[in-house]
């Protein structure tokens, strides 16, 4: 656009990667994401295996399972559980039974 002769150009930057590229053309809010993701979980794991010790990690954000993905399979990590191939009422149903197992354990 020219508005009053200064050229403007939008460049959007997304973590969530849902904007309409051709195929294998990632957001770079995305690339950077998931390049810093992957540090702190290539970190972790060489932590987790000198101390004998497990962690998880989290990514933020709606529908992130393909930042989680791309933070996996770029650091090599163990497990990915990636949120949307989960039925929400089955993921409901397993926190439900965690938090009833803690509540027992609480008044015991």
């Amino acid at each position: 656009n020219n508005h009053h002769g200064i050229l403007i150009t939008h460049v959007p930057k997304t973590i969530f990667n849902d904007l309409p590229l051709p195929d294998n053309c990632y957001t770079f809010g995305f690339s950077t994401a998931r390049e810093i993701g992957c540090k702190i979980v290539t970190d972790l794991s060489a932590d987790a295996k000198s101390m004998n010790r497990w962690y998880i990690v989290t990514t933020i954000g709606a529908h992130s399972g393909h930042l989680t993905l791309g933070i996996g399979t770029a650091s090599a990590a163990t497990i990915c559980l990636i949120p949307e191939e989960f039925e929400h009422r089955k993921v409901t149903k397993a926190q439900q039974s965690m938090q009833e197992k803690k509540r027992a354990k609480i008044q015991n």
